[in-house]
């Protein structure tokens, strides 16, 4: 009889044990790293906590890939070396090193002295599944525009196809090295990077830009956009028969009403990049900045240094091919 009685007691005191318990055991016992990767975080809060356990399983990532990317990018950037120096690559490695973890499980798991604490799970399967989805659709991307550079002759026309391939390929490598921390390889690569960007190296050779803006102050902003292309490997001539790219428009500054002590300017600037070999218009920058100062001058001023380094953030965004700007 006292047997019956300890086994009815003993399948009462499990039905008593609390559900949350049951399902941090849950946790601790049924995730085989085989099959998930997880991660601790902990927080003054239970939001805290779970935004924290994100955050380390994506550091797990993060340094694997950024050191990957490193490796892959270094390899096929050689032959452009003096075009790119080294903190922009780097830049542009950490900012394809990022990972925002999808479809993770978040687990919260019981407080200990004010301190909350919550385990983030990701199933290895159904990340696979995911990432090798995403590089398949990168690797039709990469051989969308791949054709396209095929298809056209070698002009400015070619940037944005070499950018575009340049960055589908770093993300498509960030990915791989996603794979590689789960334990899993990627898809062979149908195309090789080098001998694309060996393309935008012989491009900027054989390419000459002429720089026309007129306007009051067109020689500051000239000057300031042929040292930014020239810091790049691209040529500037001043003969307009040896160009193969002009760079065009005006820039024009002039004061506002003005109802304080402050003075106020606005410089407006239009620039328009064409491709002489073609006719074609590649790009059209408009960029308007208003400054202001206690003397007319140096609002002036402020004003011309506002719009011209407005406008070569946008000329380095066409021009540069390793840099790390979403592509649209």
């Amino acid at each position: 009889m006292n047997k019956y009685v300890t086994i009815i007691l003993c399948l009462f005191l499990i039905g008593c044990v609390p559900e949350k318990t049951m399902r941090q055991d849950r946790i601790q016992h049924d995730t085989p790293n085989d099959q998930y990767l997880t991660a601790i975080g902990h927080g003054n809060s239970i939001i805290a906590a779970r935004h924290n356990a994100k955050a380390e399983l994506s550091n797990i990532f993060e340094s694997r890939i950024e050191s990957q990317l490193t490796i892959a990018a270094s390899s096929v950037v050689d032959s452009m070396k003096g075009d790119h120096d080294t903190d922009e690559i780097h830049s542009s490695i950490k900012v394809f090193s990022r990972v925002q973890l999808k479809g993770l499980t978040v687990e919260d798991i019981q407080s200990k002295n004010g301190l909350y604490k919550a385990r983030a799970i990701l199933d290895k399967i159904k990340a696979r599944k995911n990432w090798l989805s995403e590089i398949q659709k990168l690797d039709t991307l990469i051989s969308v525009e791949y054709k396209a550079l095929n298809e056209m002759s070698p002009t400015v026309m070619s940037i944005r196809p070499i950018q575009k391939i340049w960055h589908y390929w770093m993300q498509r490598n960030a990915l791989e090295s996603r794979l590689t921390v789960i334990g899993f390889s990627a898809p062979h690569e149908q195309f090789q990077m080098k001998p694309i960007l060996q393309m935008m190296s012989d491009l900027q050779k054989q390419m000459q830009i002429k720089i026309n803006i007129a306007g009051k102050h067109a020689k500051y902003l000239s000057d300031e956009i042929a040292g930014i292309l020239n810091n790049r490997g691209f040529l500037i001539t001043r003969d307009p028969a040896h160009a193969t790219v002009v760079i065009k428009g005006n820039i024009d500054i002039h004061p506002l009403t003005n109802n304080s002590d402050w003075k106020f300017c606005r410089a407006m600037a239009s620039i328009q990049i064409i491709d002489l070999l073609t006719g074609s218009q590649v790009c059209d920058i408009n960029e308007t900045c208003r400054r202001g100062h206690l003397t007319q001058h140096e609002a002036y001023l402020k004003a011309l240094k506002a719009v011209s380094q407005t406008v070569n953030n946008k000329l380095i965004d066409f021009f540069d091919i390793l840099g790390n700007k979403p592509i649209i």
